[in-house]
């Protein structure tokens, strides 16, 4: 009576093989949660650092650049040994900067019409 009481061991192993089978499509939704994060996530974000290394591998001494923490300076000299960059933010004041901080580099009216002018021929050519 009291082993009515239970379930027998052999109906218990028989459920637990038959919950233990894995299917191919339980993997599908995992699968399609990584390819929408790789798409939406992974790759803008290595576009958009692959950019900023090329914009800060491109800095020549005389550019205008705008440091992360929003000043505005001219570059004086720059280091290939060191990550390090001297920016001049007024008449003889000059900041040592790391590189990977530099945000963004400032076209001059002149660089601003040459590039607009690729920019034109790039897209005439497409």
């Amino acid at each position: 009576m009291l082993n009515d009481l239970f379930i027998s061991s052999a109906m218990a192993q028989e459920a637990a093989s038959a919950g233990s089978e894995i299917s191919v499509s339980s993997f599908v939704p995992l699968i399609l949660i990584f390819v929408i994060f790789y798409f939406f996530i992974i790759r803008p974000q290595s576009k958009k650092y692959k950019a900023h290394q090329d914009m800060v591998g491109g800095l020549k001494v005389g550019n205008k650049v705008v440091i992360s923490n929003g000043i505005f300076g001219k570059v004086k000299s720059l280091s290939n040994k060191e990550p390090i960059v001297e920016v001049e933010i007024a008449n003889d004041v000059i900041v040592k900067v790391q590189k990977n901080h530099i945000s963004e580099v400032l076209l001059d009216k002149k660089d601003s019409k040459k590039e607009s002018k690729k920019e034109i021929t790039k897209k005439s050519k497409k």
